[in-house]
Protein backbone atom coordinates (compact mmCIF):
# COMPACT_ATOMS: atom_id res chain seq x y z
CA UNK A 1 0.00 0.00 0.00
CA UNK A 2 1.50 3.33 -1.47
CA UNK A 3 -0.99 5.51 -0.58
CA UNK A 4 -1.83 5.95 3.25
CA UNK A 5 -4.85 4.09 4.68
CA UNK A 6 -7.76 6.65 5.87
CA UNK A 7 -10.17 5.46 8.45
CA UNK A 8 -13.26 8.02 8.78
CA UNK A 9 -17.02 7.74 10.05
CA UNK A 10 -18.96 5.76 6.46
CA UNK A 11 -21.84 8.54 5.37
CA UNK A 12 -25.54 6.92 3.83
CA UNK A 13 -24.25 8.34 0.08
CA UNK A 14 -21.49 5.94 0.19
CA UNK A 15 -24.11 2.90 0.99
CA UNK A 16 -22.88 1.92 -3.18
CA UNK A 17 -19.61 1.43 -2.34
CA UNK A 18 -19.96 -0.31 0.56
CA UNK A 19 -22.02 -3.12 -0.55
CA UNK A 20 -19.82 -3.21 -3.91
CA UNK A 21 -16.71 -3.86 -1.26
CA UNK A 22 -18.44 -6.66 0.24
CA UNK A 23 -20.25 -8.57 -2.38
CA UNK A 24 -16.79 -10.49 -3.85
CA UNK A 25 -15.42 -10.75 -0.20
CA UNK A 26 -18.32 -12.31 0.64
CA UNK A 27 -18.92 -13.97 -2.50
CA UNK A 28 -15.46 -16.03 -1.91
CA UNK A 29 -14.65 -16.37 1.65
CA UNK A 30 -18.22 -16.83 3.44
CA UNK A 31 -20.53 -17.47 0.84
CA UNK A 32 -19.27 -20.92 0.42
CA UNK A 33 -19.90 -22.59 4.02
CA UNK A 34 -23.77 -21.15 3.56
CA UNK A 35 -27.01 -22.87 1.86
CA UNK A 36 -29.13 -20.52 -0.58
CA UNK A 37 -31.45 -19.06 2.31
CA UNK A 38 -28.08 -18.47 4.49
CA UNK A 39 -26.73 -16.64 0.87
CA UNK A 40 -30.06 -14.47 0.39
CA UNK A 41 -30.45 -13.67 4.22
CA UNK A 42 -26.83 -11.71 3.82
CA UNK A 43 -27.22 -10.17 0.29
CA UNK A 44 -30.47 -8.77 1.62
CA UNK A 45 -28.84 -7.71 4.57
CA UNK A 46 -26.10 -5.63 2.55
CA UNK A 47 -27.72 -4.22 -0.57
CA UNK A 48 -27.14 -0.73 -1.20
CA UNK A 49 -30.31 0.41 -0.02
CA UNK A 50 -30.16 -1.72 3.46
CA UNK A 51 -26.51 0.21 3.94
CA UNK A 52 -27.94 3.40 2.92
CA UNK A 53 -31.23 3.05 5.34
CA UNK A 54 -28.98 1.81 8.33
CA UNK A 55 -26.44 4.41 7.91
CA UNK A 56 -29.28 7.37 7.57
CA UNK A 57 -31.35 6.04 10.61
CA UNK A 58 -27.83 6.16 13.09
CA UNK A 59 -26.26 3.38 13.00
CA UNK A 60 -22.46 3.64 12.91
CA UNK A 61 -20.20 2.39 9.86
CA UNK A 62 -16.80 2.93 9.69
CA UNK A 63 -14.42 2.98 6.55
CA UNK A 64 -11.15 2.45 5.34
CA UNK A 65 -9.98 4.31 2.30
CA UNK A 66 -6.88 4.30 0.17
CA UNK A 67 -7.06 7.25 -2.34
CA UNK A 68 -10.32 7.28 -3.68
CA UNK A 69 -10.46 4.10 -3.50
CA UNK A 70 -12.81 2.08 -0.45
CA UNK A 71 -10.78 -0.93 0.65
CA UNK A 72 -12.63 -1.80 4.12
CA UNK A 73 -15.49 -1.15 6.00
CA UNK A 74 -17.15 -2.78 9.63
CA UNK A 75 -20.76 -1.67 11.28
CA UNK A 76 -22.15 -1.63 14.76
CA UNK A 77 -25.48 -2.45 16.07
CA UNK A 78 -26.49 -3.03 19.62
CA UNK A 79 -26.80 -6.71 20.58
CA UNK A 80 -30.51 -5.46 21.55
CA UNK A 81 -31.12 -4.88 17.80
CA UNK A 82 -31.32 -1.26 18.20
CA UNK A 83 -29.27 0.48 14.71
CA UNK A 84 -27.73 2.95 17.11
CA UNK A 85 -26.06 0.57 19.65
CA UNK A 86 -22.73 0.29 19.60
CA UNK A 87 -21.68 -3.22 21.08
CA UNK A 88 -21.93 -5.51 18.20
CA UNK A 89 -20.28 -5.49 14.76
CA UNK A 90 -22.53 -6.71 11.94
CA UNK A 91 -20.10 -6.14 9.27
CA UNK A 92 -16.17 -6.74 9.03
CA UNK A 93 -14.88 -6.66 5.35
CA UNK A 94 -11.73 -6.18 3.83
CA UNK A 95 -11.32 -5.77 -0.01
CA UNK A 96 -10.24 -9.48 -1.74
CA UNK A 97 -6.97 -8.38 -3.25
CA UNK A 98 -5.91 -6.51 -0.04
CA UNK A 99 -6.51 -9.01 2.43
CA UNK A 100 -3.58 -9.81 4.85
CA UNK A 101 -2.58 -6.51 5.20
CA UNK A 102 -3.62 -4.96 8.45
CA UNK A 103 -6.82 -3.29 7.00
CA UNK A 104 -9.19 -4.99 9.61
CA UNK A 105 -7.05 -4.34 12.34
CA UNK A 106 -7.07 -0.70 11.60
CA UNK A 107 -10.59 -0.57 11.27
CA UNK A 108 -11.30 -2.62 14.42
CA UNK A 109 -8.58 -0.16 15.92
CA UNK A 110 -10.64 2.71 15.20
CA UNK A 111 -14.11 1.43 16.04
CA UNK A 112 -12.98 0.25 19.87
CA UNK A 113 -10.93 4.02 20.54
CA UNK A 114 -14.86 4.93 19.47
CA UNK A 115 -16.25 2.73 21.49
CA UNK A 116 -14.09 3.49 24.89
CA UNK A 117 -14.72 7.15 24.26
CA UNK A 118 -18.55 6.63 24.38
CA UNK A 119 -20.51 7.45 27.07
CA UNK A 120 -20.17 5.29 29.47
CA UNK A 121 -17.70 3.41 27.70
CA UNK A 122 -18.47 0.10 25.80
CA UNK A 123 -16.99 -2.58 27.86
CA UNK A 124 -16.62 -4.71 24.70
CA UNK A 125 -17.68 -6.25 21.75
CA UNK A 126 -19.49 -9.24 20.46
CA UNK A 127 -19.68 -10.59 16.99
CA UNK A 128 -21.26 -13.37 15.05
CA UNK A 129 -18.53 -14.99 13.07
CA UNK A 130 -18.28 -16.75 9.88
CA UNK A 131 -16.53 -19.86 9.36
CA UNK A 132 -14.36 -18.17 7.52
CA UNK A 133 -13.51 -15.43 9.83
CA UNK A 134 -13.46 -17.34 13.32
CA UNK A 135 -9.38 -17.60 12.91
CA UNK A 136 -9.01 -14.22 11.59
CA UNK A 137 -11.18 -12.96 14.97
CA UNK A 138 -8.87 -14.87 17.04
CA UNK A 139 -5.78 -12.93 15.44
CA UNK A 140 -7.39 -9.95 16.22
CA UNK A 141 -8.53 -10.79 19.97
CA UNK A 142 -11.98 -12.03 20.13
CA UNK A 143 -12.64 -15.52 22.02
CA UNK A 144 -15.67 -17.68 21.42
CA UNK A 145 -18.40 -17.56 23.48
CA UNK A 146 -19.96 -20.44 22.48
CA UNK A 147 -21.21 -23.03 19.62
CA UNK A 148 -21.15 -22.33 16.02
CA UNK A 149 -25.32 -21.92 15.58
CA UNK A 150 -27.56 -20.87 12.44
CA UNK A 151 -29.85 -17.95 12.59
CA UNK A 152 -31.71 -17.69 9.02
CA UNK A 153 -29.81 -19.85 7.34
CA UNK A 154 -26.45 -18.16 8.13
CA UNK A 155 -24.38 -20.17 10.66
CA UNK A 156 -21.86 -18.22 12.65
CA UNK A 157 -19.90 -18.43 16.33
CA UNK A 158 -20.33 -15.86 18.71
CA UNK A 159 -17.28 -13.99 19.64
CA UNK A 160 -16.41 -11.41 22.47
CA UNK A 161 -13.21 -8.51 22.64
CA UNK A 162 -12.79 -7.08 26.02
CA UNK A 163 -12.06 -3.23 25.58
CA UNK A 164 -9.88 -1.44 27.06
CA UNK A 165 -10.63 2.69 27.48
CA UNK A 166 -9.30 5.27 24.93
CA UNK A 167 -9.22 8.40 24.31
CA UNK A 168 -9.91 8.48 20.32
CA UNK A 169 -13.11 9.08 18.54
CA UNK A 170 -14.07 8.01 14.81
CA UNK A 171 -15.90 11.19 13.87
Amino acid sequence: MSKPLRIARAQAREAGAIARLIEPAFARFVAPDLGDVGRVAFRLYVTEKAIRRRLADGATGVRASLGEGLVGYAELRGRDGRIDGLDHLTLLFVAVDLQGRGIARRLLDAVTAHLAAAAPPIPDLTVNASAYAVPIYRRLGFRETGAADEYQGVVSTPMRLELEPASARVD
